[in-house]
C-alpha cells in the first residue's frame, strides 16, 4: 500500500513527517507497529466544516443548465476518493468531476491541500468523470486511479511513484463504450489481487433522445403484442406483475473483471456459470440494470466476497452471494423480502453488534411530512400475486437489512427510525461518537425537485403549449431547487437511530452533495469527510470528536498490499465486540482511504484480523489512542480450531399443505381510503381429534369458494364467502362439532352466516345448523359453558360492517341448549373484535371473556349473574388503544393469575411508535356511503394532518378539492380545515399503542409491557401459549407479517414467525433458532400432536399460501394431561405440583385463542423441578383438584 513499509519494518523505532506534527515515532512489534495519536484540544462529537479558501480544495464540479438538459444523468454528480497516492504516509484527495479536468489534491498536513494534477499528469483529460477508487491495482504498492465515466468509456492511471499517474491503454482492460458509474474491487477468485465490478447505468436515456411521441407504448409495441418492435428492442422489456404490465427501460450491462496480477483485467461472460440463478443455474440473459452503485463486503461470513449491486427505477437490487472461486449466486428470494426503489447506495456495518453483516440502502423518502405530501413517488408501487413469496416489493425508502445469520434478512428501516433521509446519494457507517455502535451519514439533495407535484401540474400545462420538443425539455429548469443538509443518524444502540440536529456538523448548511469519501485527513485516528458538491467547492469536515480510539491499518502482501477483503474484529473492555472489513470502492461513485477505526474507553483491548488468503493475526493493545498497522507477514495460518456447532433450532418443518391462493377482491372499491384490505383475513386453524385416537387432526379453513380441508383432504361444499373463525370438537363417538362464521363482505350486500355443522371423521355432512348474523361480518370464534349448565356455549365476534368500516358490527352470544344454538345475547359497542378468548379472569369460577379490538382497547368482560359486563375502564385498559389483532391467556410470572398476551401492528411501519393516528369516519361527500379519512397528530403542528396524498382524498371525497388551492395547500393543512362542517360530526376512532403486548394481572389491573423488539419488527398476528422447550414457564408462539395495505403504505413482511420463551417473570427472550420460517402473510396458529409422536406440533396457515407444521427437533419429556371427555376440557386450569409443596404456572385449555386459532385439548405441561401430580381448576368453579402423576408421566383427567 505505502512505498515505504519495506524500509519501516526493520528498524524499532522510526520517524516519518505527520500531519500536524514535524515528526511521527512509530514502535515495531511482532508483526505490527504502531503510533501515538494526539487527540487533544477537541471541542465536541461531530464535525466542523473547514473552509475551502482555508483547506484548498476549491474544484468545483459545474454543470450547466445546458448540460442538464442535453442528459439529465449530469444531475447524479461525482465522486470523491481518499488515499496516499504520493507515499508520504498524508492521504490525499481526489475529485472527479462532469466538466473541466479532475483534481488531484495532496496533503500538505494541517488541513492543508495542494492542487498536483499538472505534477501527477491528470490535467490534460477534459472528459466528465462520475466515480474514481484509489486501488493498488498491480500490486506494487502504491494506489492507482480507476475512473468511471458517465458517458464511456472509463479510464485507469497507473502510479509511477512519487504522485505521478500515467494513463494506461484501454484502462488496462477495464475499458468500455458503456457509461459507468460506481466501482468496487475484491479479490473474488481468490488468487490474491483485487477484480473488478464496475456498475453502469446508461450513457443517455431515450426520453432524452427522442421526443415523448416516439416513445409511447404505441410507437414501441409490435401491434397486438407485448413485445418491443425491433428497433426498440435493446431498450425495453415487458414484463407482467400480477395483472399489470410494467415497461422498463434497460440499461447497460454491469461488468465483473478478473486481474492477472500484473493490473490488467478480463472481462467475465455473464452467462457463462460466473453468476448463477437461485437455483444454482448459470444465468441465460445478461441484467441490463439501472446500477448507481456495487459493493463488495463478505455478508455471510464465509471468508468469502459477496456483491450488492444497487440498481435505479423497476430494476431490482441484486445480492451476489460469493461462492468461491470468482463465481456467484443469487440470494434467494426470500434473502431480501423488500428493497429500495430507487437505491443509491449501500454500505454495510454490525449495527446491532450480534456478530452478523448488515446493509444500509438509500433512496429519497422526505424526513418532512408536509414535504411527503406535496412530491410524488418516483415509481408506481406493484402488488405481488397473494401467496407469490418471490415477489419482493420495491419501495420509496431507505431499507436497513438486519442479518439473521442464515443469508437472510429482516428490513427495519422504520423501526430503526431511518427509513426518510430526504433525497440521498452516498451513506457511509461511522462510529462519529465512538461509543462502539456504528452511525450513519448521508449525503444529499438533488438539481430539481422533479417530484414537486405543483410543478409537475404546471410542466403538464406548459408542455400542452410548448413549441417544440426542445423547448419542451427545458420546462425541467422551472422546477424548484433541491438543496438539502446531509443527514446523520446516532445508533443508540438498541437498533434503533437518532436523526441528529445539524447532521452532527455534517448538515448545518443546505447543497447538493454526491460522492463521500471518509479517511483521516489531520493524522488523529478519526474520520474525516469530504463531499462532492455539484455547483460549489467539496465540503470538507474536519471530525472533532474527542473520544478514546483504536485506528487500525494493513499492510497486506503484494499484490493485495491494503488488505482489501480482511476482516478486523477488535475486543474491548467494556464494549461490544467491534468489527469492519477493508472494502475498497463501493461509495456511491467514491472510495475511503483504508482504515478502520474503533471504540476504546479502556484496556485491555484486542485487535483480530482474518486475511483473505486464510492467515490471522492477533495484537494485544494496553492504551488507547494509537494507529496500528497490522502486518500480513508477520500474521500465522491459525490451527484448526474446534468451533462451535450452530444452535440446533427448535423446530424444524415437517409436512406443508398445498398453497390455495384465494379469489382476489378489491376491497377498495367499496371504500377507496380503507387503511388495509378487509378481505385477507384467514385462514383459520383447528386442531381436533377426529375418530379419538388421541391424535389430533388438523382442520384448516377455507376462502371464498374453497372447501375446507382436514389433514390435507377437502370435505364439505364450499362457502360462498370467507370462512372467518372456526372452532371443532368431538361431540359424540364418530361425531364432530365444526363451528364456522362466513362473511357476506365479498358478496356485498348479501348477508353473513354462522355454520355449526356435525360431521362424520371422514368429513361427511351430518346435520347443518345455519344461523343468520346480518349485514355485519363475524370475527372470531371461542366457545365455553358460559351459563355453567355443563355444555358449550359459542362466542362470535363482530368485526365491520360491509362498505361502513370502521363501524363494528354487533358481537353475539349463542347458548347451547342440547346441541341447537339460540340468540342469548348480543353486545354492541365493543368495536370490531378481531381475537377472542374466554377464561377466569378473577377468580370467581366464571369464564370471562377477553377481546382484542382494532381501533380500540383490550377488553375484558366480566361474566356475572346478570351476563357479561365491560369492565375494561375498571381494570385500567381503555386506555391502551391499538390496532389488537389475536389475543391470549396465559400465566407468564408464575402466580397462578391469567395474564393477557395480545398482537399488534408492532415498530416496522409508517404508524410511528409514538403517534396517535385516527380513522374519521362519516358520509363526507352526501353521497350515501361512509368515506374514511385518516389522520394523525403531528406535534409541530399540533392538530392532526392527512395521512393520505391529496390525489387519493380527491378520489374517494371529491368536496376536499373545493378546499385547498395545491399541493402546497395541502400539505400544511389540518383535518379540521379540509371539511369544517362535515368532521364536527365524524365519527372516530383512534390508537396509540402499537406494541404486540403482555398485560400482567395485578388482581385490580393490568401492568402493560411491551413483548420484545423482534416481537415489534412485523404485525403481530396471532399469539399462542404453549411451553415451547417445557422448562415450565409458559412461552409464546406468533404468527406475522400483513401485506394488504393499499399500494402507497409498504408491506409488513419482517416476520417469520416468532418463539419467545418465557422467563418465569413475565419477560421473554426470542429464541434465536426456533426454526420457524413461515415468510407469507401469518395467520392462525395451532398447536397439538399431530403425528402421534408424544410431542406438539406447530401449525401456521398462511393467507393464500401454504400451511406449514413443525415439529420438534429432539424429545424432551413432559407432563401430558389428556381429558376423558374433550369438551369438559375448554376453560379447565392446569399447573404443576412440585415435591416440595410449590406450583407451576397456570395453564387454560380454551376452545378458540389467538386469531382465528384453535389448539389441541391434550396439552403437555413442562417442569423444571420434581413434579409429583397436577392440579386442576375445573371451569364450573368448583374446589381445585390434585391428580397424582402417573410413571409415564401422563395424567387424565375426568370431571366428576
Amino acid at each position: 500500500m505505502y512505498a515505504g513499509y519495506r524500509i519501516w519494518a526493520i528498524v524499532t523505532v522510526i520517524t516519518i513527517a505527520g500531519c500536524t506534527h514535524p515528526t511521527t515515532n512509530w514502535t515495531q512489534g511482532d508483526g505490527y507497529r504502531y503510533r501515538e495519536l494526539s487527540v487533544q484540544g477537541r471541542s465536541r462529537t461531530g464535525f466542523t466544516e473547514v473552509d475551502s479558501q482555508r483547506s484548498g480544495i476549491v474544484a468545483v464540479n459545474a454543470v450547466s443548465q445546458d448540460a442538464i438538459i442535453a442528459n439529465r444523468h449530469m444531475m447524479h454528480g461525482s465522486g470523491i476518493a481518499i488515499g496516499d497516492v504520493t507515499g508520504d504516509g498524508l492521504p490525499d484527495v481526489f475529485v472527479a468531476r462532469l466538466s473541466g479536468p479532475d483534481v488531484l489534491y495532496q496533503n500538505l498536513g494541517d488541513w492543508r491541500f495542494e492542487n498536483i494534477s499538472v505534477h501527477a499528469g491528470l490535467d490534460s483529460a477534459t472528459r466528465a468523470t462520475a466515480g474514481v477508487v484509489m486501488a493498488d491495482l498491480d500490486g506494487d504498492q502504491d494506489l492507482d486511479l480507476l475512473l468511471t465515466m458517465p458517458l464511456g468509456p472509463g479510464a485507469v492511471y497507473r502510479n509511477l511513484g512519487g504522485g505521478r499517474f500515467e494513463l494506461v491503454p484501454n484502462a488496462s482492460g477495464l475499458n468500455s463504450s458503456y457509461a459507468s458509474t460506481t466501482a468496487a474491487l475484491a479479490d473474488v477468485d481468490h488468487d490474491g489481487d483485487l477484480d473488478a465490478y464496475i456498475a453502469r447505468y446508461k450513457r443517455i436515456a431515450l426520453a432524452d433522445s427522442l421526443p415523448p411521441a416516439a416513445i409511447t407504448w404505441e410507437a414501441v409495441l409490435s401491434e397486438g403484442e407485448q413485445v418491443p418492435k425491433k428497433e426498440f428492442q435493446a431498450h425495453y422489456r415487458f414484463t407482467q406483475v400480477g395483472t399489470k404490465v410494467i415497461r422498463s427501460e434497460l440499461a447497460e450491462p454491469d461488468g465483473l473483471y478478473l486481474n492477472d496480477g500484473s493490473g490488467h483485467f478480463a472481462p467475465v461472460p455473464w452467462t457463462e456459470g460466473a453468476f448463477l440463478d437461485t437455483a444454482g443455474k448459470p444465468i441465460t440473459s445478461t441484467p441490463q440494470d439501472w446500477a448507481l452503485t456495487a459493493k463488495f463486503y463478505d455478508v455471510t461470513g464465509d471468508g468469502i466476497a459477496d456483491l450488492y449491486v444497487c440498481n435505479d427505477f423497476d430494476s431490482p437490487d441484486a445480492l451476489w452471494i460469493g461462492i468461491g472461486n470468482g463465481a456467484f449466486r443469487h440470494a434467494p428470494d426470500h434473502a431480501l423480502r423488500k428493497t429500495s426503489n430507487a437505491t443509491m447506495s449501500v454500505d454495510f456495518s454490525d449495527v446491532n453488534r450480534d456478530g452478523i453483516v448488515d446493509l444500509f440502502m438509500t433512496d429519497m423518502l422526505s424526513r418532512d411530512y408536509s414535504r411527503r405530501l406535496r412530491q410524488r413517488n418516483t415509481r408506481i408501487p406493484l402488488e405481488g400475486p397473494p401467496g407469490d413469496l418471490s415477489f419482493r416489493p420495491q419501495e420509496m425508502q431507505n431499507a436497513l437489512m438486519v442479518g439473521r445469520g442464515d443469508t437472510t434478512f429482516t428490513e427495519l428501516a422504520w423501526y430503526a427510525q431511518v427509513a426518510a433521509s430526504d433525497w440521498s446519494w452516498a451513506t457511509s457507517f461511522i462510529d462519529v461518537d465512538l461509543d462502539g455502535w456504528e452511525d450513519i451519514l448521508i449525503t444529499t439533495g438533488h438539481v430539481y425537485d422533479v417530484q414537486d407535484l405543483d410543478a409537475q401540474v404546471i410542466e403538464q400545462r406548459r408542455m400542452a403549449s410548448a413549441p417544440s420538443w426542445q423547448a419542451a425539455r427545458r420546462l425541467l429548469l422551472h422546477f424548484p431547487p433541491l438543496a438539502l443538509e446531509n443527514v446523520a443518524f446516532r445508533n443508540r444502540g438498541d437498533l434503533t437511530f437518532e436523526d441528529m440536529p445539524g447532521g452532527w456538523g455534517f448538515g448545518e448548511s443546505a447543497d447538493v452533495a454526491h460522492g463521500m469519501a471518509l479517511g483521516d485527513l489531520d493524522g488523529d485516528g478519526d474520520l474525516d469527510i469530504v463531499t462532492n458538491r455539484l455547483n460549489a467547492p467539496p465540503g470538507v469536515y474536519r471530525n472533532s470528536g474527542k473520544e478514546d480510539r483504536l485506528a487500525v491499518m494493513l499492510e497486506g502482501e503484494p499484490p493485495n498490499t491494503g488488505g482489501v477483503g480482511a476482516d478486523i474484529r477488535v475486543h474491548c473492555a467494556g464494549l461490544p465486540e467491534q468489527s469492519k472489513q477493508m472494502s475498497l470502492g463501493g461509495g456511491y461513485l467514491s472510495s475511503n482511504q483504508l482504515i478502520a477505526v474503533f471504540a476504546m474507553r479502556s484496556a485491555p483491548c484486542r485487535i483480530e484480523v482474518s486475511w483473505p488468503m486464510g492467515k490471522h493475526s492477533s495484537v494485544n493493545v494496553d492504551t488507547a489512542n494509537r494507529l496500528y498497522v497490522i502486518e500480513e507477514s508477520g500474521a500465522t495460518h491459525p490451527t484448526e480450531l474446534q468451533s462451535d456447532s450452530p444452535m440446533a433450532p427448535l423446530y424444524t418443518l415437517h409436512s406443508q399443505s398445498e398453497p390455495r391462493p384465494e379469489q382476489e377482491f378489491d376491497d377498495f372499491q367499496l371504500q377507496p381510503l380503507l387503511p388495509w384490505r378487509l378481505s385477507r383475513r384467514g385462514p383459520a386453524l383447528a386442531a381436533v381429534d377426529v375418530d379419538g385416537d388421541g391424535r389430533f387432526e388438523l382442520l384448516e379453513g377455507a376462502g371464498r369458494s374453497q372447501t375446507f380441508r382436514l389433514q390435507g383432504r377437502s370435505i364439505l361444499d364450499p362457502l360462498s364467502g370467507d370462512a372467518t373463525g372456526m372452532i371443532a370438537l368431538p361431540i359424540s363417538p364418530g361425531r364432530i362439532r365444526l363451528m364456522v362464521g362466513e362473511s357476506g363482505y365479498e358478496r356485498f350486500p348479501d348477508s353473513s352466516w354462522v355454520h355449526i355443522y356435525d360431521i362424520a371423521p371422514n368429513g361427511r355432512e351430518l346435520q347443518h345448523q345455519r344461523i343468520p348474523f346480518g349485514l355485519g361480518v363475524p370475527g372470531p370464534l371461542s366457545v365455553a359453558d358460559i351459563d355453567l349448565d355443563g355444555d358449550l356455549d359459542l362466542f362470535v365476534g363482530g368485526h365491520f360492517i360491509p362498505g361502513a368500516y370502521p363501524r363494528a358490527a354487533n358481537s353475539h352470544i349463542y347458548l347451547n341448549e342440547r346441541g341447537a344454538y339460540r340468540l342469548g345475547e348480543s353486545l354492541s359497542g365493543l368495536g370490531a373484535v378481531s381475537g377472542s378468548v374466554f377464561g377466569d379472569m378473577n377468580g370467581d369460577g366464571r369464564v370471562d371473556m377477553v377481546l382484542a379490538t382494532e381501533w380500540g382497547p383490550i377488553r375484558i368482560l366480566i361474566n356475572g349473574e346478570e351476563g357479561f359486563s365491560d369492565q375494561t375502564e375498571l381494570y385500567g385498559l381503555q386506555s391502551f388503544q391499538g390496532l389488537w389483532r389475536g389475543v391470549s391467556i396465559g400465566d407468564f410470572d408464575g402466580d397462578r393469575r391469567l395474564d393477557i398476551v395480545a398482537s399488534n401492528a408492532g415498530w416496522n411501519s409508517r404508524y410511528d411508535r409514538s403517534t396517535k393516528v385516527r380513522l374519521h369516519y362519516g358520509d363526507f361527500d352526501a353521497n350515501g356511503t361512509t368515506d374514511i379519512l385518516e389522520s394523525f397528530l403531528d406535534p409541530d403542528m399540533n392538530s392532526y394532518r392527512p395521512s393520505r396524498m391529496l390525489a387519493d382524498l380527491i378520489s374517494a371525497i371529491p368536496p376536499i378539492q373545493m378546499r385547498v388551492t395545491s399541493h402546497q395547500d395541502f400539505s400544511t393543512t389540518g383535518v379540521a380545515q379540509l371539511m369544517p362542517s362535515t368532521m364536527e360530526n365524524a365519527g372516530i376512532v383512534e390508537t396509540d399503542i402499537y406494541a404486540s403486548s403482555i398485560l400482567l394481572n395485578r388482581g385490580d389491573h393490568f401492568e402493560h409491557r411491551p413483548l420484545p423488539a423482534e416481537a415489534q419488527y412485523s404485525a403481530g398476528i396471532s399469539p399462542v401459549v404453549v411451553d415451547a422447550n417445557l422448562d415450565g414457564n409458559e412461552d409464546v408462539i406468533l404468527s406475522q407479517n400483513w401485506f394488504a395495505y393499499p399500494l402507497s403504505t409498504p408491506r409488513q413482511d419482517a416476520g417469520r414467525g416468532l418463539l419467545l420463551l418465557g422467563q418465569g417473570d413475565g419477560t421473554f427472550t426470542p429464541a434465536l433458532q426456533s426454526g420457524f420460517e413461515v415468510y407469507g402473510e401469518g395467520r392462525a396458529v395451532s398447536v397439538g400432536d399431530f403425528d402421534g409422536d408424544g410431542q406438539d406440533e406447530v401449525a401456521f396457515s398462511q393467507h393464500s399460501g401454504a400451511t406449514l407444521v413443525y415439529r420438534k427437533t429432539s424429545y424432551k419429556k413432559g407432563i401430558s394431561v389428556e381429558f376423558a371427555s374433550p369438551t369438559d376440557a375448554i376453560g379447565a386450569i392446569l399447573c404443576v405440583v412440585y415435591s416440595d409443596g410449590s406450583r407451576g404456572p397456570a395453564r387454560l385449555v380454551t376452545g378458540g385463542t389467538g386469531y382465528s386459532s384453535q389448539n389441541a385439548t391434550t396439552t403437555t405441561l413442562g417442569f423444571s423441578g420434581t413434579p409429583v401430580g397436577v392440579e386442576v381448576i375445573w371451569p364450573d368453579g368448583r374446589q381445585p383438584a390434585t391428580v397424582k402423576l402417573e410413571a409415564d408421566s401422563k395424567v387424565l383427567l375426568t370431571m366428576q
